[in-house]
């Protein structure tokens, strides 16, 4: 059992495989999507659609109606969203140019439109392409409608998500559970190996045509929802330990997904590198706790919520590292009061345990990878850190932060 150690305050962990360490910062809005810039969309706490454009919030208003939401942002700052109209419809926009404009509304919706009516699944590519599907009961059974908008219009067709591409991944049939690749107007990719594994919901793809979601198995049949990954032919079924259900929030381009998991020891997680991890564990901004999450960008931010230290919930975003890698042994200054340091330890620990000088030893938060916070005194700050284990404890590592 060893332990790789680094300061993670200053500086991005260069190790392949590492879990990314995160900052949190408030945002002023509740998010929904974040691009790769970093700018974010969601909803004011007045109920408006907004977007925090390089940290500036902005209220982009509603259709007519008292209620709107800014549900997907591309990374060329356009904006797709619902809204409410003057006459209590709902209605879709797109916001681009400055200019919120309705791109989808009750007239297109079709028999079984009502007030409750639900949007479940809204995708926005770069070229502004816009799919949308709709569930709502008809005849007393639910049902759904499923709509693509593109500049020459709107088509009624059976699209889930799009990606940069133009790639469709949709349901050929509807209820049936089953999806397909649509490329240039043409089915691509067969998803045999997908489609016979179970049902399909909840499907995203990103730009590589990797493909997240949920499913229910055929054999054995099961109720329990499990979050899945789809790449290169591939089917991962990702399941946290102690959960029933796996729900996949969010993929970005380099297959790291958010996953839900209502359990008792976590309800969200990051899958990245093949592995789950604790997103709270991952965090060393201190004072926030409760995290939930809602889009994940290509740069690994991640936006969601968070109760802050006044006990309040807030929309927040968290942004990885950077961090300086330190080999143990070695030294390293600063100026700061306080420094996270985070590493990552092999053999399966069951504590990890540090030492600051001639104090007492305390529980770093975390295990396989973990992080705690120094409180440094001026001169020489002598930290010794180990990992314990059921049958074998790793010797201590030692790195000196001198405080200027």
């Amino acid at each position: 059992m060893r332990l790789l150690l680094c300061l993670a305050s200053l500086c991005a962990v260069a190790s392949a495989g590492a879990a990314p360490l995160f900052t949190v910062a408030p945002l002023g809005l509740i998010p929904n999507s974040i691009n790769s810039r970093g700018d974010v969309a969601g909803i004011t706490f007045g109920g408006h659609a907004a977007v925090s454009f390089q940290g500036v919030v902005t209220d982009l208003g509603t259709l007519g109606g008292v209620r709107s939401e800014a549900l997907q942002i591309n990374d060329v700052g356009q904006v797709a969203g619902s809204s409410r109209t003057l006459s209590g419809d709902v209605a879709l926009f797109l916001y681009t140019g400055g200019v919120m404009q309705q791109i989808l509304g009750p007239d297109k919706f079709g028999a079984g439109y009502s007030d409750e009516t639900a949007l479940q699944h809204l995708s926005l590519n770069n070229s502004g392409q816009v799919t949308a599907c709709f569930v709502f009961q008809l005849d007393g059974e639910w049902s759904y409608s499923s709509f693509l908008y593109q500049a020459t219009g709107v088509s009624r067709t059976s699209p889930i998500a799009i990606n940069n591409r133009g790639d469709i991944l949709a349901f050929p049939n509807k209820n049936s559970g089953q999806v397909e690749i649509i490329r240039n107007g043409k089915v691509e990719s067969p998803l045999a190996p997908l489609n016979r594994a179970g049902e399909i919901s909840g499907a995203m793809i990103n730009n590589h045509g990797a493909i997240a979601g949920g499913i229910r198995y055929h054999y054995p049949q099961q109720k329990n929802e499990t979050a899945f990954l789809y790449a290169k032919g591939r089917l991962t079924l990702i399941k946290p330990p102690g959960g029933k259900n796996s729900v996949a929030i969010a993929l970005n381009e380099s297959n790291q997904m958010l996953i839900s998991a209502p359990n008792k020891q976590s309800p969200l997680y990051l899958y990245t590198g093949g592995r789950l991890r604790i997103l709270q564990n991952l965090v060393i901004t201190a004072g926030w706790s409760h995290f939930t999450a809602a889009d994940i960008n290509n740069q690994g931010q991640i936006v969601g919520t968070a109760v802050n230290a006044m006990g309040n919930p807030e929309g927040v975003i968290l942004t990885p590292g950077p961090d300086v890698i330190i080999a143990a042994g070695k030294s390293v200054m600063t100026t700061a009061s306080h420094i996270v340091i985070r590493g990552r330890s092999t053999g399966y620990p069951t504590s990890v345990r540090y030492r600051v000088g001639g104090g007492r030893e305390r529980v770093a938060h975390g295990r396989d990878v973990w992080h705690f916070t120094a409180q440094l005194k001026p001169g020489q700050n002598r930290i010794a850190i180990r990992a314990m284990g059921k049958e074998l404890n790793s010797l201590p590592e030692t790195i000196v932060v001198t405080r200027r």
